[in-house]
């Protein structure tokens, strides 16, 4: 649950699912997106984005031929539209939370029943910005366009696709951004939470804490070792349940 292979696993997983989105977003351009992930001694995490302006400004005036030229130009002009800007917003948010998971599974001190709660409590933070969380995105997209220049959509005028603008889309900018942007993305990432972490894997990890050597055996519990054992029908028959419970109980006791 802890290793650093799992957790590699579940952020290629965040990461996959989020740049896909966005390259089919732009219509499978290809820009480069540094995105330095780094925790100083306080614990503060930052995100630091490089946007390769420069690289991007030199091929568009020197590049090989007129395909990159133009190529370079139209990246350029995408990295300072609101749509970028958008979706730069909604994956630093996913994986700010999917970073500060893994920094919590990473510590030695955690044990398998807090880091399922830290699980849970991750999942339901997702959960909460697909339901509830499209205001503060939106206001933070609207805030950092104002900042830096970078015009706004009005949420209820025609979504305009950028690759086929004289298409009618019939859809507004908030139902294109929230409908067909947010929620797909997080529709993905919970669906995964749930392949992972699904109700038997995660009842079976926490009846497992029952054994948890911690605060001599504090968790060692009737409950969750009964729980644990449902988990297994084909080993314990409801008679043996009854019987396991008695014994249980008498061995807890005298431990």
């Amino acid at each position: 649950m802890v290793s650093p292979e799992i957790q590699k696993d579940i952020a290629h997983c965040f990461a996959e699912v989020i740049v896909n989105s966005i390259i089919e977003e732009i219509g499978g351009d290809v820009f480069c997106l540094m995105v330095d992930e780094s925790a100083d001694v306080s614990d503060k995490e930052q995100m630091a984005k490089w946007l390769l302006f420069y690289v991007l400004e030199y091929v568009e005036k020197y590049g090989l031929n007129d395909s990159k030229r133009s190529q370079a130009r139209g990246l350029i002009d995408y990295l300072q539209d609101f749509d970028f800007v958008f979706h730069l917003h909604l994956m630093l948010i996913i994986l700010g939370h999917a970073n500060a998971l893994s920094l919590c599974l990473q510590r030695k001190n955690r044990d398998i029943l807090e880091a399922m709660l830290e699980v849970k409590s991750t999942k339901e933070k997702f959960q909460e910005i697909r339901d509830d969380g499209w205001e503060s995105l939106w206001e933070k997209t609207y805030s950092f366009c104002d900042e830096h220049g970078t015009a706004r959509l009005d949420m209820e005028e025609e979504y305009i696709e950028r690759h086929k603008p004289r298409k009618k889309t019939n859809r507004t900018n908030y139902q294109h951004y929230r409908w067909d942007c947010v929620n797909p993305v997080l529709d993905l990432l919970l669906i995964e939470f749930n392949d992972r972490f699904s109700e038997t894997n995660s009842n079976l990890l926490t009846c497992m804490a029952a054994f948890n050597p911690k605060d001599s055996f504090a968790d060692f519990k009737l409950d969750s070792l009964m729980e644990l054992a449902k988990l297994y029908p084909n080993d314990f028959s409801s008679f043996q349940m009854k019987d396991l419970a008695h014994e249980l109980d008498i061995y807890i006791d005298n431990v």
